[in-house]
């Protein structure tokens, strides 16, 4: 008997793009409207931040601070207490922010979204050092996981300047002059996240994902 091939529209991956105003309508749909300022206000603070990144799960939308998709931190809709609804469900919109921080295991309460991010930056330098801790493990079978774990690069364009940030890598962003010298700076910034040794760098397995004005620099 011969084995039917697996269709093409087997194979197709479809992905959720929490960007604005997604974000927002997301936000909506699964929280209600009377949360939208809060989720505005939370995603203006940590949207393009190193380190934080949006996933939705199954108790809705979920901010995360953490290298190569670790969570260190988690900010989530707050709740009246541990046993009830969100506050959303009676029409009241949220009142402050919770930052849940795994390595202390306890629950950071905030006022004001300057308050938290205050905060932040008094805390996210703890966890700098981070995925140099997991060398040991990334160093197995010839460095295998920086090569093929499949790093995304997200690449703009700037006053003739090409910017770019990783996913997981919670560094500032990287600049050059081309888009062949950006990608090979930011497999160099991989590679000195995990202290790896200096070969290593040109098979790490990377992705770019342009944004609207890095694509119409490319094809100027």
């Amino acid at each position: 008997m011969t084995e039917q091939p697996v269709p093409p529209s087997n194979t197709v991956e479809v992905g959720i793009d929490l960007g604005d105003p997604q974000y927002l309508r997301v936000a909506e749909w699964l929280h209600g409207q009377y949360t939208l300022e809060w989720w505005q206000e939370l995603g203006d603070l940590l949207g393009g931040r190193p380190g934080w990144r949006c996933d939705l799960t199954s108790e809705g939308l979920l901010w995360s601070f953490g290298a190569s998709g670790s969570s260190l931190f988690n900010i989530t809709l707050p709740r009246t207490d541990a046993d009830t609804e969100d506050v959303h469900e009676d029409g009241v919109a949220p009142d402050g922010s919770n930052v849940y921080d795994y390595e202390a295991d306890a629950m950071v309460p905030f006022g004001t979204i300057s308050e938290l991010l205050t905060w932040l930056e008094a805390n996210e330098h703890r966890h700098a050092n981070h995925l140099a801790n997991l060398r040991e493990m990334a160093m197995t079978f010839d460095w295998k996981v920086l090569k093929t774990l499949g790093w995304k690069a997200h690449v703009t364009h700037v006053d003739g300047t090409w910017v770019g940030t990783v996913d997981g890598i919670p560094t500032d962003a990287t600049f050059s002059s081309t888009l062949p010298g950006l990608t090979a700076a930011l497999r160099e910034l991989i590679a000195a996240a995990f202290d790896a040794p200096a070969e290593v760098t040109p098979d790490i397995g990377l992705s770019v994902k342009l944004d609207q004005a890095g694509t119409a620099a490319l094809t100027d």
